[in-house]
């Protein structure tokens, strides 16, 4: 009865071990390795997230880029002009034979041109026809007499005056201008220009009545011409200077106070002008040099005479020197009229 006993125990014992052994073999995977294995299920799903993130960051840049790319260029198209598609940079090979044709046109000077320069280069050298001649000049002036400074001019060629400028280098490196209307002029006729107004009755005489104007320096049978104010143009130290129509200088002086070897510090800038009128031929030595503040006309003694004036001797041939031009004698000026 016991062996039977301890024979079922053991038969149990056999059956309770075979039924653990297949409870236990469907679960060959063990617990930390599942939370590995979840683990790994969710780190490659955030990395495809990640990557799904990434890519459409990439995808939203390069859109952006695009855009930004297109926006350029939608900006670059309103300010810029159009592209040539034909002609490449300088390093390029394509230009088409338009271009070719153009770019040797610019580089090579046709005949006609080196004559042209060739002309304009003679113009400087060759002496213009002057139309006016400047002929008497008036330093200084009188409240007390109504005596105003004026610059007088003789026409040696008929024409109109519309283009002539006079130049008075009344400040440094400035130029006073006055335009002289548009009238016409016949040869031999003088013009005062009467460089303030004193007086109302100062009127210009535009046309062929020579008697309208009033003023004690005016003249009857001469052309009157009036700057109104009561300003300073004119200096016993000065260069005055004519330019026509075509900006071609016609007739100068130079007027030196105070003859010297150099120009005194308030004109240092008269040389490049007495420079570029000698380039002209408007001005020189008497031996036809280069002139210094030496070779002009000496005003040294008009002092404050209202009455003496720098004159032309008019029967001379006009050289461009200081030789063709001499200080009156006390109540010899003639505006409007032959010197004496």
């Amino acid at each position: 009865m016991k062996h039977i006993f301890y024979h079922v125990m053991i038969l149990s014992l056999l059956l309770f071990l075979c039924g653990c052994k297949n409870n236990l073999s469907p679960k060959h995977v063990t617990e930390p390795e599942i939370s590995k294995e979840q683990n790994t299920e969710e780190l490659d799903s955030n990395e495809r997230q990640t990557n799904n993130e990434s890519e459409t960051q990439i995808n939203k840049s390069q859109e952006i880029e695009t855009k930004k790319d297109e926006t350029e260029e939608v900006i670059l198209s309103e300010v810029l002009p159009p592209k040539d598609e034909t002609k490449e940079n300088e390093t390029g090979k394509n230009e088409t034979p338009q271009e070719n044709e153009g770019c040797e046109a610019q580089d090579v000077e046709t005949p006609e041109e080196n004559e042209a320069e060739e002309n304009e280069t003679n113009e400087i050298d060759q002496p213009v026809i002057s139309l006016l001649q400047i002929n008497e000049l008036c330093t200084e002036f009188s409240a007390l007499t109504k005596r105003a400074e004026y610059i007088e001019f003789k026409v040696v060629e008929p024409g109109n005056l519309e283009g002539v400028i006079l130049y008075i280098t009344y400040a440094d490196q400035d130029f006073f201008i006055y335009k002289f209307p548009a009238v016409d002029v016949a040869k031999g006729e003088y013009i005062t220009l009467h460089l303030r107004t004193l007086e109302s009755v100062c009127i210009d005489e535009l046309g062929e009545d020579l008697s309208l104007s009033g003023g004690t320096t005016s003249c009857r049978t001469a052309r009157d011409l009036w700057i109104v104010g009561s300003d300073k143009w004119l200096l016993k130290t000065d260069i005055v200077f004519l330019k026509d129509a075509k900006g071609k200088i016609m007739d100068a002086i130079i007027m030196n106070e105070k003859p010297s070897v150099t120009w005194d510090n308030n004109h240092l800038y008269f040389a490049d002008i007495v420079e570029n009128l000698y380039n002209y031929g408007m001005w020189k030595t008497a031996n036809g040099q280069k002139p210094t503040p030496l070779d002009t006309v000496d005003t040294s003694t008009i002092g404050t005479y209202a009455y003496k004036s720098i004159s032309r001797y008019e029967e001379r041939e006009n050289t461009h020197t200081a030789n063709d031009w001499y200080i009156t004698a006390n109540g010899y000026i003639t505006p409007g009229q032959p010197n004496n």
